[in-house]
């Protein structure tokens, strides 16, 4: 993604940024699919329609971090399923829970804070998009 944000274009071919970042294509080939599945990149066809473009957009910071809460997201809900299935009443359930719990709340925080100083810096057209339904 900071190749493609470095960019004066906010888009590059996989040849571009395998060169600018001096990798390999099968390395932008497997990161270019993980960031288009997080819907963090988008892909399109360059001019001429022979190679493909990948792009960021105005929302790809808060895309990123819709990405992120989701990730946290699904530890606590793994911590708070080992809390149960330790129990309570132990060490190690106890401090998964307490874990859980924390992530949970701290994932909510997260939601409500991005979307805010999204709304904060783009206006009316920060409605467009919320973290609560992308980061499940």
């Amino acid at each position: 993604m900071a190749c493609l944000f470095a960019s004066e274009s906010g888009s590059r071919t996989a040849i571009e940024m395998a060169q600018h970042l001096q990798v390999s294509a099968a390395t932008i080939s497997y990161a270019v699919r993980l960031l288009e599945r997080q819907d963090l990149i988008r892909r399109g066809r360059d001019d001429r329609g022979r190679r493909h473009r990948y792009f960021l957009d105005d929302k790809a910071g808060l895309r990123t971090v819709a990405a992120s809460v989701a990730a946290n997201q699904r530890f606590a809900a793994t911590a708070l399923r080992g809390a149960e299935l330790f129990g309570a009443e132990t060490a190690a359930g106890s401090r998964l829970a307490l874990a859980g719990r924390f992530l949970e709340r701290l994932g909510d925080d997260l939601i409500r804070s991005a979307e805010k100083h999204w709304r904060d810096m783009v206006g009316d057209r920060g409605d467009e998009y919320t973290l609560t339904s992308h980061a499940e």
